[in-house]
């Protein structure tokens, strides 16, 4: 497989990642002003709906890991990809909150394994070029921040001059965009093998030895969740203009892409926990 071959691979796959991450978790705090307005949501309700997102997608995470053995991840990413996208376009087409969590419960379990198996998917594509392999990995994750840029062009613009009764329209249009997406990275997915063993053994996982890291992951997502959920709504409620809210949200869409090449050095130079623990502190400062 030439180069050019695999880098539109990772491309594809990256697509993945601005589905489950840029439009299915994170353009929430984007529409979540326009949908307390029209739905005469209390905060605690708005912030219900993000909770709802994040159980699914531990529920999703859990399910992926004792998966992996039975389900291919080309399979998985594929099927869980189609599935979000879907459930993103569903959102738009009820009014109802209890119809309104099970979407986004379901875009959550279905999300996770389309960011788990595809990180799984590009690791394989350079297997024996260190230097390429992480830099695939850091255009995949930057997929996130695509879908934050995508989103923060548009959606503001949209409910400024459609006003909050277009909530609906936000959630259409990020499903659509999704399915639209689909094509090239499903494609993508199904195109890379891995090889048996980067699925076996997960039932070996260390978790005693990871704890310390899943503590410190947690809290940091604790963080940046709610961050993510409630700045759109703060900024909002200064008020701030809807330019000042999109060059928010593209900058942050920025900062993801970058953020992956900023650390390469450190993730290439350190396997232990040093990386994590640096990003976190930088984070909390």
């Amino acid at each position: 497989m030439t180069d050019t071959r695999r880098w539109i691979i990772v491309s594809g796959l990256s697509l993945g990642v601005c589905v489950s991450n840029g439009f299915a978790r994170f353009a929430y705090g984007l529409i979540l002003p326009a949908m307390r307005d029209d739905l005469s949501w209390s905060y605690a309700e708005a912030g219900w709906i993000n909770t709802a997102n994040a159980l699914g997608y531990i529920f999703g995470a859990i399910a992926a890991f004792a998966s992996i053995q039975k389900l291919s991840a080309s399979r998985m990413f594929s099927v869980g990809l189609f599935a979000t996208s879907a459930f993103l376009l569903f959102s738009g087409l009820t009014e109802d909150f209890w119809m309104l969590t099970l979407w986004r419960v379901l875009a959550g379990i279905a999300g996770a394994p389309v960011f788990i198996a595809g990180g799984a998917l590009v690791a394989a594509m350079f297997p024996d070029e260190p230097g390429k392999n992480a830099l695939a990995i850091a255009a995949y994750f930057g997929g996130g921040g695509l879908g934050m840029i995508l989103s923060g062009a548009t959606l503001p613009t949209l409910f400024e001059y459609h006003g909050a009764g277009a909530w609906p329209m936000s959630w259409i249009a990020l499903g659509s965009a999704s399915l639209l997406a689909c094509p090239l990275s499903i494609w993508a997915a199904m195109t890379v093998h891995l090889p048996t063993s980067a699925t076996a053994g997960a039932s070996a996982l260390p978790a005693r030895e990871m704890m310390a890291s899943l503590l410190g992951y947690g809290l940091f997502a604790a963080g940046y969740i709610v961050y993510l959920t409630f700045i759109g709504a703060w900024m909002n409620a200064l008020p701030a203009g809807f330019v000042l809210v999109s060059f928010v949200w593209i900058t942050i869409g920025i900062a993801i892409i970058a953020s992956p090449f900023v650390w390469r050095g450190i993730l290439a130079k350190f396997t232990s926990g040093i990386p994590l623990a640096l990003a976190t502190g930088v984070v909390a400062i």
